[in-house]
């Protein structure tokens, strides 16, 4: 009778196994739609189109509807959700949810795109929103809510319709966490993926956005951050290799924080996620032009790293960047599709999960002083290097030509400068 328990068990597991994403054949091309971040610079006529009409006019494979930007909104009944998309949908469900939209153009649009083999997800936070998931009760109640308005859940209020996309079910969730604290995110991914893998009418995704400074403030790894506790259950990392240190033109800053990121999916048991790289879509589409890759530069980065393992394709900022670079006749994401043209994913091996607490930035060009500088904390006359900050154990700061970029450790851990890593604070005099 155990024999056969065992089976059984064994059977729903691999049932389970086999509704996550497969992680085989051409690597994906990744949009974020809903912001109309080129709209205000490109006027009215250049606004970003609509979901549908990106879907039936575009190459990419992933739709990130952008974005719900407040978890708990005490301005709606029952604090639900927050959602802003731009100019796309302001209409209200009712005058109870104010600020909970219902919006039957995206619903639309995701059924379109549905229909042409894309996948949409539903991407929360986003730059101006607050990830914080004030206890882990809160945190799974969360990923219940998400599933109930956007994935294959159901709520009502009365006869009233909560949903914002209706009939419309999503197919995943992205964590873009840029605000707030990053506790209780491992409870947050366990959740969402249970309750995912429980419904076995559709394949889901689990995707994050983290920045490229490796760890990411609020998704980790390290510590007990979401990625350190939860990292197998993700399907994809869209990192964010833009307004920052390691962005796609840094040379060495930018192969060895890819190379941390890689290493992190391969450590995963049984398996990581897949890593994108994420860029801006045209100059604008970033903090400075410097972070855009043209054409000629593009195919030459993807080029080399298109091969590696856990490597899952491009992801871009945004669409309606996208949409207003056209070069030669072609969009900036037909230039990046082509590049993914006879490309396969490589999964990275499994050799198990490491238990060792630093969580290394990437190495200086050029070694920084030894000495603590006094004071706030400047990269004024510093050479490219890491630097522990000069009032707080728990920061850092990476200078690169003169500019600085400021970091956190993951929670529970301090900045070592012996290593230039955050580690236990028992390893650090503070």
């Amino acid at each position: 009778m155990r024999s056969v328990l065992i089976l059984l068990v064994v059977a729903f597991a691999a049932g389970i196994w086999a509704k996550r994403e497969n992680y085989t054949g051409r690597q994906r091309l990744v949009g974020y739609w809903g912001q109309n971040g080129a709209g205000p610079a490109n006027g009215p006529s250049n606004y970003e189109r609509s979901l549908a009409e990106t879907c039936r006019t575009t190459k990419y494979d992933i739709i990130a509807v952008s974005f719900v930007i407040i978890f708990w909104d005490s301005r709606n009944k029952d604090s639900l959700p927050s959602l802003n998309f731009a100019y796309h949908c302001e209409k209200s469900i009712s005058p109870q949810y104010p600020f909970l939209l219902r919006c039957p153009k995206i619903e639309e649009g995701i059924k379109v795109c549905q229909g042409l083999g894309k996948k949409v997800i539903m991407s929360v936070g986003g730059a101006t929103g607050d990830g914080t998931l004030p206890t882990p009760a809160k945190a799974r109640e969360l990923a219940q809510t998400f599933y109930d308005l956007f994935l294959g859940g159901s709520r009502m209020d009365g006869s009233l319709n909560l949903r914002p996309f209706g009939s419309a079910v999503m197919d995943g969730i992205d964590l873009d966490i840029e605000g707030g604290r990053g506790d209780n995110y491992g409870d947050f991914i366990k959740e969402m993926r249970r309750i995912m893998d429980a419904d076995q009418s559709k394949v889901y995704l689990l995707t994050g956005a983290p920045q490229c400074p490796y760890p990411d403030h609020h998704l980790g790894p390290g510590g007990n951050s979401g990625l350190e506790l939860a990292g197998e259950d993700m399907d994809h990392l869209y990192i964010q290799f833009y307004n920052n240190y390691c962005h796609t033109g840094a040379g060495n800053w930018f192969d060895s924080t890819l190379k941390q990121w890689l290493d992190f999916s391969k450590s995963r048991s049984p398996r990581g996620p897949l890593i994108f790289i994420g860029m801006p879509a045209a100059t604008g589409g970033a903090s400075g032009a410097h972070f855009y890759r043209p054409p000629a530069e593009l195919r030459a980065l993807y080029q080399k790293v298109r091969d590696l393992p856990g490597i899952g394709g491009i992801m871009l900022w945004d669409v309606s960047w996208d949409q207003n670079n056209v070069i030669s006749g072609k969009r900036y994401s037909e230039v990046a599709f082509s590049l993914l043209k006879g490309s396969t994913v490589v999964p990275t091996g499994s050799p198990g999960v490491s238990t060792e607490p630093p969580i290394n930035p990437p190495g200086p060009t050029t070694l920084p002083p030894t000495t603590k500088p006094a004071g706030p904390f400047s990269c004024s006359g510093k050479q490219d290097g890491t630097y522990a900050d000069p009032a707080d154990c728990t920061k850092y700061h990476q200078c690169y030509s003169g500019t600085k970029y400021s970091f956190a450790c993951p929670n529970g851990l301090n900045f070592n400068p012996k290593i230039k890593a955050c580690d236990w604070p028992a390893n650090v005099r503070c």
